[in-house]
């Protein structure tokens, strides 16, 4: 029986490795994604360069991510060979696909009923977070696993709109279903020549295990990073508008994240130094350095949600 839909149809926790479900490696594929996006809009070759160079530096961060919560032990070293063999600066977006994909639907159910096997998943909050985080290729990247899992039952990948399904399952309620057949009168999703093999019903869950909390509370971090750099970034913002942007940002990190051996807090204290000083440009790169070169820890020790006290106002 399996636990949690993947990109395989088959349990996360079986087939992938555990370094790669901890959520600040599945952020550093966030960031990555981003990078790979601008890349397209970049003006001039220089331009490019940089923005690839930051994705290759990535991949040290997450070496250095591991050797710091692993060191010289044999599981270091497993996923230091496995980062160094699989993590691709230059392609994440299958890894990124797989990764929210598995974490955006949880399982909650199988049962017989007219002589078929009837299983439910649930979609969580991490659904609707990913569908923001990843802009136009969102859709594809969140319901992933579920087309993977409906593809493997009889339901071809190739006819499932994806773009209209996210939005159909984001507009689920609380407390109630989409079933195979609704999804297919709305012409979402067909049965193959051979028919399928099981039906299939999504729900809305709005409980949270720790593994998805604690990856809500890193995604919420990322989220409030890009919502102020695009603060930072709009020509015709206040200076109210930077500070409150600035200043929520306490919010989201603590100690365990760092830039150049110094916690974030402490970055955050230069940034917020800054933008009270109108130098809006140096705290602009100050937190691109921060959200590209700083690094998170591995591991499920501490709170889910930093907890820092937010700054007054």
């Amino acid at each position: 029986m399996i636990t949690r839909a993947d990109c395989l149809g088959v349990s996360a926790d079986v087939k992938m490795m555990k370094l790669f479900q901890d959520p600040e490696m599945m952020a550093l594929l966030e960031k990555n994604v981003d990078l790979l996006a601008q890349t397209h809009i970049a003006e001039g070759p220089g331009s490019v360069t940089h923005i690839v160079q930051t994705m290759e530096g990535l991949k040290m961060r997450a070496l250095q991510m591991v050797d710091e919560a692993y060191g010289g032990t044999p599981l270091g070293k497993a996923y230091r060979e496995a980062v160094t063999r699989y993590f691709n600066p230059k392609g994440p977006v299958f890894a990124a696909s797989r990764d929210f994909g598995s974490h955006s639907i949880n399982f909650h159910s199988v049962r017989m009923e007219g002589g078929s096997v009837v299983t439910r998943f649930d979609i969580n909050d991490i659904f609707g977070r990913a569908g923001r985080m990843f802009g136009k290729e969102g859709d594809a990247v969140r319901t992933n696993a579920i087309v993977k899992v409906l593809d493997d039952f009889g339901y071809p990948a190739k006819a499932i709109d994806t773009m209209r399904l996210a939005q159909r399952l984001d507009n689920v309620p609380p407390g109630e279903v989409v079933t195979t057949e609704q999804l297919m009168s709305e012409g979402i999703i067909t049965q193959g020549k051979a028919g399928a093999m099981g039906r299939f019903e999504f729900g809305r869950t709005v409980s949270s295990t720790p593994e998805v909390a604690r990856l809500r509370s890193v995604l919420n971090r990322e989220l409030a990073v890009r919502d102020t750099l695009d603060v930072l970034r709009q020509p015709n913002r206040s200076a109210s508008d930077i500070h409150n942007a600035v200043h929520e940002l306490f919010e989201h990190f603590d100690a365990r994240y760092i830039l150049d051996d110094k916690p974030a807090p402490q970055v955050l204290e230069d940034i917020a130094r800054m933008t009270t000083n109108g130098d809006i440009s140096g705290a602009q790169a100050l937190l691109e350095r921060l959200r590209f070169e700083g690094r998170g820890t591995l591991g499920q020790g501490g709170n889910t949600s930093p907890g820092v006290t937010r700054r007054a106002a």
